[in-house]
């Protein structure tokens, strides 16, 4: 599963696919008759997205029909693409021009400084993360 993105995802292309639980039926000192394998995929575009849901499918079945094994595969959207919000990229882009010095101040005058600092250091991750986002994309 973990050479679908590197070796069929654009680079360019975000892509995460990750196998997190693996159930059996309990068979301990012989081949197992039923296996349950639960993941994760993450991507930005639904195009991506359907690619590591075909991957997966075929890799699954390519397995399966190897070993003479009947596969069942069900996909769930459990968190869509995500989509860009006009008002929530107004916001954003007001906060990554706001002065800091001033924001800083407000921060120590709303809570004590060490709650201010921490506060300041997820602003600071969070304006560094959209900025990076926003260089990349283009997009708002």
């Amino acid at each position: 599963m973990q050479t679908i993105v590197s070796r069929h995802v654009n680079p360019i292309d975000t892509a995460v696919v990750s196998c997190t639980e693996m159930h059996t039926d309990g068979i301990r000192n012989a081949i197992p008759t039923n296996v349950e394998i639960k993941g994760d995929t993450r991507s930005f575009t639904p195009e991506v997205q359907k690619l590591l849901e075909n991957k997966m499918r075929k890799i699954c079945e390519g397995i399966c029909d190897m070993y003479g094994a009947l596969v069942t595969s069900e996909m769930v959207d459990m968190a869509s693409n995500p989509k860009n919000d006009k008002t929530a990229s107004v916001v954003m882009e007001k906060i990554l021009s706001y002065d800091h010095s001033v924001l800083q101040f407000k921060a120590g005058l709303l809570m004590d400084q060490k709650l201010a600092n921490e506060v300041l250091e997820i602003l600071d991750y969070s304006m560094a993360e959209a900025a990076n986002m926003y260089d990349k994309t283009g997009k708002r």
